[in-house]
């Protein structure tokens, strides 16, 4: 038995606690190995599940141009993706660069995450990615963002 993308969705949808979800993320990620045969390809799971998660596709269309957010399936609930959450996103990320992917990424971390909570890695993986994908404008207007709002 293996699960697909939309499954997964669901089943994350229909958990209440956000701790629950929370686990769910770090063990997905951090035991991607593990978890090939029930979930093959996990951490790219995981990344489409963020970026452009099938149950809110149709209601996502053209509305996430002004709300980056928009139909992702952690908003809602608000949950923390955790160092190894961010790690994967962005490590993927790295392997298929797009602009309004890493765009959502930022849009989430900020929104989203207890400052005190982000590991300097994180940091370093949004810069590295700025700096490689020559995103200068938005890289600049990230650290400004993050340096004026004590991060």
């Amino acid at each position: 038995m293996t699960l697909s993308q939309k499954s997964l969705e669901e089943y994350i949808m229909n958990l209440e606690n956000p701790k629950d979800i929370q686990m769910l993320i770090t063990s997905m990620v951090t035991q991607a190995y593990e978890l090939n045969h029930l979930i093959p390809n996990i951490e790219v799971i995981f990344y489409r599940m963020f970026m452009s998660p099938i149950t809110g596709k149709e209601e996502r269309k053209g509305n996430d141009k002004e709300n980056l957010l928009y139909g992702n399936i952690f908003a809602p609930k608000k949950i923390s993706l955790t160092y190894f959450g961010y790690k994967s996103l962005l490590e993927t990320l790295i392997l298929d660069p797009k602009k309004k992917h890493f765009k959502k990424v930022i849009a989430y971390l900020m929104a989203y995450e207890d400052k005190e909570k982000i590991d300097p890695e994180i940091f370093e993986l949004i810069v590295k990615i700025g700096v490689d994908q020559k995103y200068p404008v938005l890289l600049g207007q990230t650290m400004k963002y993050f340096i004026s709002h004590g991060y």
